[in-house]
């Protein structure tokens, strides 16, 4: 027996229920069309955007200037002297699996658009006096091939201003883009972010595609020192 159409010339056909059925799933398909991003204008990786756990109040905050650094590769620098441009900060830190696993994603971005006015900083934060060290720290960025600016937060000055033990608890690796205007637009709350890795590592890829969404939005936006990256840094790792 073949099964009847529950619409016949434009009615719902079927019992009650089966009516209310039908017309509640018809609702939602023309709810959803009617809320395709792409209908507005919007870009389609603004729908499926990965949002933080933990610090999303921080967006669109003006980013604490950094103190106390001490430069071991590239620099000095500043927020104010990369008004600007995109900067890219990775706090990590020396024998971080996080941080290792996040550093191919960190070359990449560095190398695809410091060109077109990225700053990828990375700024270590120790955790036992070992990691105090420069010249361990030096071995150990050089190890996760970092060829952009490096300091060192040894005293934990800038990343307690980010929020490190207070709007974000569960990690001290954290990552936060900022404009160039000098405001944070997006944050990650720690761990790895990073294409690939196979399954278990969903939130990782996505992490990764919205942070890669953000830099090309924010380098989309007109504004000075676009493509004049590299007069910023200078050195390389010894």
């Amino acid at each position: 027996m073949t099964e009847s159409s529950p619409v016949k010339n434009g009615a719902i056909m079927g019992t009650p229920w089966q009516r209310m059925l039908v017309g509640t799933l018809l609702l939602m398909a023309f709810a959803t069309a009617g809320s395709d991003p792409a209908s507005d204008g919007e870009p389609e990786a603004s729908a499926g955007a990965w949002v933080p756990r933990e610090g999303q109040e921080l967006i669109g905050t003006p980013a604490p200037e950094w103190r106390g650094i001490e430069w071991i590769q590239g620099g000095p620098l500043s927020i104010e002297s990369l008004k600007g441009r995109a900067i890219l900060l990775r706090f990590w830190l020396m024998d971080c699996p996080f941080c290792t696993n996040t550093a191919p994603a960190l070359r990449e971005l560095w190398e695809e658009y410091r060109g077109a006015g990225l700053v990828v900083v990375g700024l270590h934060h120790p955790k036992s006096e070992a990691a105090r060290d420069p010249e361990q720290v030096t071995s150990a960025a050089s190890d996760l091939g970092f060829s952009f600016p490096i300091g060192l937060d040894n005293d934990w000055l800038t990343i307690r201003s980010y929020g490190v033990g207070s709007e974000l608890r569960r990690f001290t690796s954290v990552s936060f883009l900022i404009d160039r205007t000098g405001t944070l637009r997006f944050v990650h709350d720690g761990g790895e972010f990073h294409s690939g890795g196979g399954p278990g590592h969903e939130e990782c890829n996505a992490a990764y595609e919205t942070l890669r969404w953000t830099i090309e939005e924010i380098l989309a936006e007109t504004g000075p020192g676009d493509g004049e990256t590299d007069l910023y840094w200078s050195g390389s790792l010894k």
